[in-house]
């Protein structure tokens, strides 16, 4: 991080030394919690492990680039289980509780979504009851 990237500037008084850095100061916020605790509190949002791998790249923090890659490859190795199980469920003629749930789960997500984009004024309506 002080490899020369960045020029230390004088404050008016001269033994007062400021850093500026220009990074965006959403994902900062998550490389300073790093520096202050070793840890890092994400969501399972694939974009912002991958936003924050490059800010940790740019660091040059290995230990938190090493684990934000370890839980990326976890994220895609869940999504592509998800995209592979989904299907064969429906597709089975002998559906069990469990496949029902994970259906049932996936559809009430979904539908949580298309809430969240439908405008307030207007109504959000379904035939399907959970």
């Amino acid at each position: 991080m002080f490899s020369g990237r960045y020029e230390f500037r004088g404050a008016d008084n001269e033994t007062q030394k400021a850093i500026f850095i220009d990074r965006d100061g959403e994902r900062f916020r998550h490389i300073l919690n790093y520096l202050r605790t070793g840890t890092v509190h994400l969501d399972s949002n694939p974009v912002k492990y991958q936003e924050l791998l490059e800010e940790a790249q740019y660091f040059q923090l290995c230990g938190l680039e090493n684990e934000l890659e370890e839980r990326l490859a976890m994220l895609e190795a869940k999504q592509s289980s998800r995209e592979h199980t989904l299907p064969t469920l429906i597709n089975s003629n002998n559906i069990s509780t469990e496949a029902m749930d994970t259906i049932a789960n996936t559809v009430a997500a979904v539908m949580v979504q298309l809430q969240k984009i439908v405008p307030e004024d207007k109504t959000f309506r379904t035939d399907i009851d959970f």
